[in-house]
């Protein structure tokens, strides 16, 4: 399980536990947290522009 912030997205830490993840695990589940911190009115909008940038940074990846 791979836990991202949804205001910071992938940081420096994050992408190390990626590649430790890709050498110890053949899946992974990722979760964007802190989404309660977003104003109601562009929450989804957040989540949807998070979700395609993880979906690019994993395309690259064995996930």
């Amino acid at each position: 399980m791979l836990v991202v912030d949804v205001v910071k997205g992938m940081q420096t830490q994050t992408a190390e536990c990626l590649l430790i993840g890709q050498l110890t695990c053949s899946h992974t589940i990722v979760i964007l947290n802190k989404t309660d911190l977003l104003p109601s009115d562009k929450r989804q909008a957040a989540i949807d522009k998070m979700t395609k940038r993880m979906h690019k940074t994993l395309e690259n990846t064995s996930y």
